[in-house]
């Protein structure tokens, strides 16, 4: 198989994961609170705009849970974690987390998510430690918003 072919998956999950952080739908409204909504990604078992809780709690396993649904991602299979926003609003911007991982098939595989205000200051440094990687960023406009964001000075 040619060099090229080998990246042609992980090529599609980070395309898929850049629209899901920047294509506005009104059939995703904004979460609140400590509320995660599934933007999308590679899980069979979730759709798209499904809202619920994250929860990294767990030592070896982080799980995002809605209603009977459920999708586990074992923080040793984490490979990336991606932070950027979505514009849905002239003037208010969400915060998107896009999780790549292995899956179980050894495929890489990816969950985008739109976090609220309190789901995600804690959950994020959660990740971080849980995971030893540190967030990389969309864009630089992004970052400075994170930063401002976890600062709790734009809110």
């Amino acid at each position: 198989m040619k060099r090229s072919q080998e990246r042609l998956p992980f090529t599609y999950l980070v395309a898929w994961a850049l629209l899901a952080c920047v294509i506005p739908s009104s059939s995703f409204a904004g979460v609140k609170g400590d509320q995660v909504l599934y933007l999308g990604g590679t899980a069979k078992s979730l759709a798209a705009g499904v809202k619920g809780r994250l929860n990294f709690q767990d030592a070896k396993v982080g799980v995002f849970v809605s209603g009977i649904n459920r999708l586990e991602i074992p923080y040793s299979q984490i490979t990336k974690i991606l932070y950027g926003q979505i514009a849905k609003q002239r003037i208010r911007r969400y915060h998107c987390v896009t999780l790549f991982f292995t899956g179980e098939d050894g495929n890489p595989q990816m969950a985008a998510f739109e976090l609220g205000k309190k789901a995600a200051r804690v959950q994020v440094h959660i990740l971080e430690a849980r995971t030893g990687k540190t967030v990389e960023f969309e864009t630089e406009q992004a970052k400075k918003s994170f930063e401002l964001w976890l600062s709790g000075k734009n809110f």
